[in-house]
């Protein structure tokens, strides 16, 4: 499958493909030719989607590289849903959907260095992925209930949606926030910035888990919250979500010998109350595959999935406990939580 070469007009090529194609180091490029090694283009139009709309197929070739990772094996014979697990041990689908910009709105690829400096208030970026997931997964779980739920292959197994955010120019700062609340109806901030002696500090503010029923959008309707809970969406087993599986990965991946490529990174701290905060150039930095993955598993599911599929370094599981009214999480020190690509002769690439 030949991802590179132009098949549409010039001016029907993504922005993020033009860069991809053109600009990109060829180890960059060699990172997706790998992740996608094994996969089938079954319609015949993943080509041609991946260069005119670029972030859908991105995601989807991020999830097939996860897959092989963790030894999964996929029968790419079925056309629906994206991917068919079959075991021993286990069977499941899973259907990939990501969250986009509203009309109108500015699109992910817009980002510029500005665009972080100014960053002062992550609330914005939060409410707005909030809103743009739950109506991703909102749709998705209409038609799993209305096509995929009559399929064979998928009739009385794990069904898991597979979402990643690509809705706004910083959407990546909202880690694990917005995700949390669309599913779960409750939300701790993670962390938040402030302004130090001359410089900003990351602090994380923990404590209870605060109820967060629904949002309000700007028109003032509001956007019921919770989808996991009160068996609003038993169908859906669990919700795999990463806002690092970014160009960023694919950076962080490639044996591009560049000198001016830095990281910076936040990563989870479980021996204090503050994430590890660096910055890293490309020759010491190291990220996984997997780093920054997370699966969130549905309560209420009426097909669980098994924590095992997903159960590997790097990888967050969590589920919400009832009695304590708390996520239950599974997670290790180190964890990636967000990270900026940074080459010092041009501005922030992810």
């Amino acid at each position: 499958m030949d991802l590179f070469t132009p098949c549409v007009p010039a001016d029907r090529l993504h922005p993020n493909f033009k860069h991809v194609a053109f600009e990109a180091a060829a180890e960059d490029r060699a990172v997706l030719n790998a992740w996608a090694d094994g996969f089938v283009d079954r319609d015949g139009k993943f080509v041609v989607e991946f260069q005119t709309t670029f972030n859908s197929s991105f995601w989807e070739l991020y999830l097939f590289a996860v897959l092989k990772e963790l030894r999964q094996n996929v029968d790419m014979s079925v056309s629906a849903p994206d991917f068919s697990v079959i075991g021993p041990p286990w069977d499941f689908g899973l259907e990939a959907t990501i969250a986009s910009h509203a009309a109108g709105a500015r699109p992910e690829w817009s980002a510029t260095a500005r665009d972080l400096l100014d960053l002062k208030d992550r609330s914005p970026i939060v409410l707005e992925a909030t809103i743009r997931l739950a109506n991703s997964l909102t749709s998705k779980y209409k038609k799993y209930r209305e096509e995929y739920a009559r399929l064979d292959h998928v009739r009385r197994r794990p069904f898991v949606l597979a979402v990643a955010p690509f809705e706004q120019p910083l959407g990546r700062v909202q880690n694990t926030q917005a995700i949390m609340q669309t599913l779960y109806g409750a939300t701790a901030t993670p962390y938040e910035v402030v302004s130090g002696e001359g410089e900003d500090e990351w602090v994380l503010t923990g404590g209870e888990f605060i109820p967060i029923p629904f949002v309000t959008k700007a028109t003032g309707a509001e956007i019921p919250l919770g989808l996991f809970r009160n068996r609003r969406m038993q169908g859906v087993s669990a919700v795999v979500f990463s806002s690092t599986a970014t160009w960023g990965k694919v950076r962080a991946l490639s044996g591009d010998p560049n000198p001016d490529v830095y990281f910076e990174f936040l990563r989870a701290n479980s021996h204090g109350p503050q994430p590890t905060h660096g910055i890293m150039s490309k020759a010491k930095y190291e990220e996984t595959l997997l780093d920054g993955l997370c699966v969130f598993h549905n309560p209420d599911a009426t097909y669980p999935l098994a924590w095992k599929v997903f159960q590997a370094p790097r990888v967050t599981q969590v589920t919400w406990s009832s009695g304590h009214q708390e996520p239950f999480v599974e997670s290790e020190h180190g964890v990636l939580l967000q990270r900026t690509v940074i080459t010092t002769r041009k501005d922030p690439t992810s």
